[in-house]
């Protein structure tokens, strides 16, 4: 967790993207939570540390929702769109830029 009046033009990271409550440290690189916790406190938190009009970029897999994912940052006023998508075997990733706009 940031402290509170921690603000960047810019956060890129790779959530963990797979359901399950993390049982260990290690889990925590892959599982999110049961009902994709990590990705809701992400996008409730990244609005407080992001400065206005200025962008979170993440990847994300066609493993989980992509599409609900989206409709979570959407409802706390972070608009998020696909910029690059990149098929690997048999996964596909997203790349996704967000803007949060009060």
């Amino acid at each position: 967790e940031l402290a509170s009046n921690s603000q960047f033009d810019i956060i890129v990271l790779n959530p963990p993207f797979y359901p399950g409550k993390p049982q260990n440290i290690s889990d925590y690189a892959w599982q999110g939570g049961t009902d994709l916790d990590f990705i809701r406190g992400l996008s409730q938190q990244s609005k407080h540390h992001l400065r206005i009009n200025n962008k979170i970029i993440f990847i994300l897999s066609s493993d989980m929702n992509v599409q609900l994912v989206k409709r979570i940052f959407e409802t706390e006023n972070v608009s998020v769109q696909v910029v690059l998508v990149k098929q690997l075997l048999f996964e596909t990733f997203y790349i996704f830029e967000g803007n949060y706009h009060p």
